[in-house]
């Protein structure tokens, strides 16, 4: 069956997000959350339609040749689909109303945070007890799962959550003062 997927200004603003991301502008991300939790049903982009659409295939084949020109298309589609499933179903969550959004990590907990705040308006409060993105990135370097040329993107992935839901959020709190410095 053909995949219904978002129009080409939906998939140009998707990578156009992912361009500024990798330079560490994350401004557009709230533009991509209304976006995609505002899209009409059947047109919207799901983990489905990234990869059986061939306009998600061109964007992809674009990102890698941009950032991964050295692996292989389907190593690098593998790890898009691996980060990427996760992290729209987080994007289309059902926030509940509150007056206040705390969460105790970055990572996927922070990006919730911060999609609640886009919503809402709500300030949101990072409390991170460790560092979330070093901790992902050891765990990283160790898992034997993880294809060696990806580990990379993986790193850069999760860095990115971090500098979202910190640039979103209204207070960071940290637990040690050498972790603060490292945020």
């Amino acid at each position: 069956p053909r995949v219904r997927e978002g129009g080409p200004e939906t998939w140009e603003r998707l990578e156009a997000f992912h361009l500024d991301l990798a330079g560490e502008d994350a401004s557009a991300f709230a533009d991509v959350v209304h976006m995609l939790r505002t899209m009409v049903p059947g047109r919207c982009i799901t983990p489905r339609s990234i990869f059986r659409s061939r306009r998600s295939w061109q964007m992809l084949e674009r990102l890698n040749q941009r950032f991964e020109r050295l692996c292989p298309l389907i190593e690098y589609v593998h790890t898009w689909r691996s980060t990427h499933i996760p992290l729209l179903r987080v994007l289309r969550a059902r926030i509940p109303p509150a007056r206040l959004y705390h969460t105790v990590s970055t990572g996927y907990a922070g990006i919730l945070g911060a999609v609640a705040k886009i919503d809402t308006g709500s300030p949101l409060i990072v409390m991170e007890h460790g560092i979330y993105t070093k901790e992902r990135e050891m765990e990283i370097m160790r898992a034997s799962w993880i294809v060696p040329s990806q580990r990379q993107v993986w790193i850069r992935y999760f860095n990115a959550l971090g500098r979202i839901a910190y640039q979103f959020a209204d207070t960071i709190v940290s637990l040690f003062e050498t972790n603060r410095s490292i945020q």
